[in-house]
């Protein structure tokens, strides 16, 4: 490719994996209805009344239902009421899975990372040894470049205040 092409980049088996999985995530919440994407407007709204027990709810809708009196006054749709339990009921067993899912993803790919780098600060600290002899040029170049890699050891040091 000496004629300046540029050449598309290796797409990995995980790469298309994730994008296919990814598809299917879209697909399974395209079927989802009624999905709201999360938003800060309501979170005071949500925050302030997402506890109240859904054994309540329920109560409350029974009685708009049996009181003409409640009724009337308009402020519960007791068609929609009944709705939103039997969403709530039914989705919960999903939202668990996606929990668990999401919890376990998660964790594999701490663990995966973890062993790696358990590895390659083991293959630093060889690297390390063998370079202090200095029959090994090459391994001493790597680890210059690991060490740079690597960063500084511990926590960042604090910055010292006016007061401190």
């Amino acid at each position: 490719m000496s004629n300046g092409e540029l050449v598309p980049p290796t797409v990995t088996r995980y790469q298309l994996l994730a994008e296919e999985i990814a598809r299917d995530l879209e697909a399974v919440a395209a079927k989802m209805p009624k999905l709201e994407a999360a938003h800060r407007r309501d979170d005071d709204f949500i925050r302030a009344h997402v506890n109240v027990p859904v054994r309540f709810m329920a109560t409350t809708i029974s009685a708009v239902e049996q009181t003409p009196e409640l009724e009337r006054v308009k402020r519960l749709d007791t068609i929609e009421g009944h709705d939103t339990l039997q969403f709530l009921g039914a989705f919960k067993a999903v939202h668990d899975q996606l929990t668990h899912l999401a919890d376990s993803l998660k964790f594999t790919m701490k663990s995966r990372k973890a062993r790696l780098a358990w590895q390659s600060l083991q293959i630093y600290a060889i690297a390390r040894g063998l370079a202090r002899d200095g029959s090994h040029p090459s391994i001493a170049a790597y680890v210059d470049i690991l060490r740079r890699d690597l960063g500084p050891r511990g926590r960042p040091r604090k910055k010292k205040t006016e007061a401190g």
